[in-house]
């Protein structure tokens, strides 16, 4: 067929660095013991952020090297103990000359990584809870042995991922509104369109 590229003229697709720096994450989770929520918000994060750099890579930006560039940058903000190995792993892409297809990659993929970052520091995942903890016959209370404070209480309100702020807060306010109203039963319902 005339006029459509080779196979061999795209470059290779960069699953082979993605699965190594999943990987990693995952490694690091479980050493540092990280709760399933904040869990998923690494990995949404390295995700995203590597799958913007694949896709912003041009051929004379090595796709690889941009993975790395984003993987590193993500992986060094939330395991910030780890930070030198992150580097270390991509430190091939990193320390390419600027010129080079591996150099371009990589500080696309560390642009790309920083946007992720930015979006982690503004979401609220971090922000502590301050406030007194409800009492009530319904409401939770810490057990003994333990007496441990409840786990992320502030977690509804953290910045959801395939949505805008906006519509964020204007679908939890019409949440609130529709739940403070009286139920009314089925009866009264079906009642009621009945005499429209």
């Amino acid at each position: 067929m005339a006029g459509t590229p080779s196979a061999q003229a795209r470059p290779p697709a960069p699953d082979r660095a993605v699965g190594q720096w999943i990987e990693v994450a995952l490694d690091e989770i479980a050493a540092h013991r990280v709760d399933p929520l904040h869990a998923s918000r690494a990995l949404a994060s390295l995700s995203v952020a590597m799958q913007r750099a694949v896709v912003r890579a041009t051929p004379a930006a090595s796709a690889d090297a941009a993975v790395d560039g984003a993987a590193s940058t993500v992986l060094a903000y939330f395991f910030r103990d780890d930070r030198g190995r992150f580097h270390g792993l991509a430190n091939r892409a990193e320390h390419a000359a600027a010129g080079s297809g591996a150099g371009r990659g990589f500080a696309l993929g560390r642009r790309s990584g920083e946007e992720l970052v930015a979006r982690a520091e503004s979401d609220g995942a971090d922000t502590p809870f301050t406030g007194p903890i409800p009492v009530g016959p319904e409401l939770w209370v810490p057990t003994p042995p333990g007496l441990l404070p409840p786990l992320l209480p502030r977690w509804g309100s953290v910045l959801p991922w395939n949505t805008s702020e906006i519509r964020w807060h204007f679908a939890r306010s019409r949440l609130r509104a529709q739940a403070s109203r009286p139920s009314r039963s089925r009866f009264e319902r079906s009642t009621t369109s009945l005499e429209r």
